[in-house]
């Protein structure tokens, strides 16, 4: 690493061995500087360069980035941070011109456990979609005609599953409305009696109504 390298250092790699694989080498450069990890990694692997970074004297930040390619540098973008808090206090301005940064701690490994937890909410709402398809497949019903649909009703479940079914923008609630096809008809067919609506439930009562 050249001695002119500024005091903060993004590690953008893939995975926690890259990193030691990388700045291990030329560690005594990293001394009085910061490393910001945002490789892949679990919460166990997230802690091991920690100590090893912290005894070349380095400040270190494990950093898990919430992004698409395409939201970087929007409102939709974040990172999650753990570990020095002196280090993201001292850069937190430098991390936001790329996403809004949030601090969880001193533990370098709590980063990697929020990440795990955030995207196990997408992976409930993925699911909960595929089983909807799975409903509407006898009908005939496409997707992508569905998909705005669930996005209106389950924002998460709608964009985790068919992510161009919507598009947050930022002033706006909820997504952006993006048909890209027709809803089945709900008209019965001709010499069919209309079948009766399921009755609604409200939450908040805990009765239905038809």
């Amino acid at each position: 690493m050249p001695s002119t390298a500024g005091p903060l250092v993004l590690a953008a790699l893939v995975d926690s061995d890259s990193v030691r694989d990388a700045f291990g080498p030329v560690g005594e450069e990293l001394r009085g500087r910061t490393l910001v990890n945002l490789a892949n990694s679990s919460p166990e692997r997230a802690r091991e360069p920690a100590g090893l970074f912290a005894g070349y004297g380095a400040d270190y930040l494990d950093g898990a980035m919430m992004a698409l390619p395409e939201t970087i540098a929007t409102d939709e973008a974040f990172f999650l941070c753990s570990g020095s808090e002196r280090a993201f206090t001292a850069y937190r301005e430098e991390l936001e011109v790329v996403a809004s940064a949030h601090y969880l701690g001193t533990d370098p490994g709590a980063a990697e456990v929020h990440d795990l937890a955030v995207l196990g909410t997408g992976c409930a709402a993925l699911t909960g979609f595929l089983h909807a398809l799975a409903l509407l497949e006898p009908s005939g019903t496409d997707p992508e005609a569905f998909a705005p649909l669930a996005a209106r009703r389950s924002p998460l479940a709608g964009c985790a599953a068919w992510p161009r079914s919507c598009r947050s923008r930022p002033g706006r609630r909820g997504p952006a409305r993006t048909v890209t096809g027709s809803p089945p008809s709900t008209r019965p067919e001709p010499g069919r009696r209309p079948q009766p609506r399921p009755p609604r439930c409200r939450a908040r009562r805990d009765r239905c109504r038809p």
